[in-house]
Formats: C-alpha cells, sequence, structure tokens
C-alpha cells in the first residue's frame, strides 16, 4: 500500500553579510530566493534535489553566488514577495549574483534560459579551483552521464 509521508526542503533567501574582525557591519545584502522541493510518497526518489541550494565563490573584491532559478524570477532583483516558487528543474535559468565587497553592491546575471537536465548546474558540485582563483568549476548530471563545465570571473 502507499501511503502519504511527504517530506519538504526549502531554500529561501540568502543573507550576504561584510564585517569588520571587531563586529562592526560594513554592509548586509539579501539575494532572494525561493526553492521548494518535496515529495508525497515513500517509494519517491530525491534525485531532482541536486539542482536546488546554491554556490559560491571568494575573489580578492567579490563574491560570487549562484543557483538554478524559475524564468519567471528572472528579474527580480529584490523582492521576495514577487519571487515565484522554483519547484521544478526543467526549464531553469542558472542566476549568478555577483557583490562587490567593498561597497556590498550587487549585481544579478541569468544566464542560458530553458536549460534542460544534460546542461543544468548542480549546486553542490561546484567548485572554486582555490581561493582567489578566478576558475570556478561546475557539473551536471544525467542518466549517470557527468559533464563538467567551467566559468571565469574578474
Amino acid at each position: 500500500f502507499k501511503e502519504t509521508v511527504g517530506e519538504y526542503y526549502m531554500y529561501f533567501d540568502l543573507m550576504v553579510i561584510n564585517m569588520t574582525p571587531d563586529g562592526t557591519l560594513l554592509w548586509a545584502n539579501r539575494i532572494p530566493r525561493k526553492q521548494v522541493w518535496s515529495y508525497k510518497y515513500v517509494n519517491a526518489v530525491g534525485k531532482d534535489l541536486v539542482y536546488f541550494s546554491h554556490f559560491y565563490a571568494l575573489s580578492e573584491d567579490k563574491i560570487i553566488i549562484g543557483y538554478n532559478d524559475s524564468p519567471s524570477n528572472a528579474s527580480i532583483t529584490s523582492d521576495h514577495k514577487k519571487l515565484k516558487r522554483f519547484t521544478d528543474p526543467d526549464g531553469s535559468v542558472l542566476v549568478v549574483f555577483t557583490i562587490d565587497l567593498k561597497t556590498g553592491e550587487k549585481n544579478k546575471t541569468v544566464f542560458r534560459e530553458g536549460m534542460d537536465r544534460e546542461t543544468m548546474v548542480e549546486p553542490s558540485t561546484a567548485f572554486q579551483s582555490g581561493i582567489g582563483s578566478t576558475l570556478f568549476l561546475i557539473g551536471s548530471n544525467k542518466a549517470g552521464k557527468f559533464k563538467n563545465g567551467m566559468m571565469t570571473f574578474r
């Protein structure tokens, strides 16, 4: 028999905070996001969960934060209330915020509208090649076939 159980993972806004060593707040920035993943049956497989969460990279003067999102959220930069829930990776876009570490100014870039699962980023597999490095490695997987990509930032 099937039993409805349900499991939910909710990934909401990210906070980026810059402070001095003595704890003085220099600036704070909120990155709006509304990701909700769930399943309702005991025999469900959580394979889509790898497309949720986020990745980040740090350089001397900026931080880069990226995640998959709904194309309908592409133009929203700060208002969480206007966001649509991202619940299905199919047709998602890659959103990357670049934040200046000195000023806290943030810029949003949206990549690859309408990505399919063959080229969609798995945030948990992405990593920076070294602190301060401008090379960022990104992974993707479809049916056990892994693909890798690189992103550089300045």
